[in-house]
């Protein structure tokens, strides 16, 4: 049996599946650490980025960038856990 090994380039592919811009990866939110990550990160990032945030001391900026985030699925299953996760990535990436 003989197989075709010729591939058409010239041809794109269809999408398998529709792709919407509002469900790029951005804007997912996943019951997980590495998401809640992401949405801490760029909300301590957003913090840092105000003057009168960056004089408040480590622990109370911390509970600043959750509120902004609760409604984050890793932060309403598992409070703890995501103040924990915060206090460990900024001392692991010296945000502090």
């Amino acid at each position: 049996m003989l197989f075709n090994t010729h591939l058409d380039l010239t041809k794109k592919p269809k999408p398998t599946m529709p792709y919407f811009p509002e469900q790029s990866a951005n804007n997912r939110e996943f019951n997980n650490a590495d998401s809640f990550c992401i949405a801490f990160d760029s909300a301590w990032k957003e913090l840092n980025q105000d003057e009168s945030s960056k004089k408040q001391e480590q622990d109370k900026k911390i509970e600043l960038a959750l509120k902004q985030i609760e409604s984050h699925p890793f932060v309403i299953d598992s409070p703890s856990k995501a103040r924990d996760i915060a206090k460990f990535r900024i001392r692991l990436l010296k945000l502090g």
